[in-house]
């Protein structure tokens, strides 16, 4: 789920218009899909953790 949410930040960063021509809403996008990634990699290895 964090993993989905960081592809269409990712996404939405460098598709969309109005994102790519203000610096701001495209950092803003990109720093989102990279909580969003973060996040999803502390899931997966909690995860493993868990499993052992």
């Amino acid at each position: 789920m964090f993993a989905a949410l960081a592809a269409c930040c990712t996404a939405a960063a460098w598709l969309l218009p109005w994102a790519r021509q203000d610096r701001r809403t495209f950092a803003g996008l990109m720093a989102a899909g990279v909580v969003a990634w973060i996040a999803a990699e502390g899931v997966l290895f909690v995860g493993g953790m868990m499993s052992r």
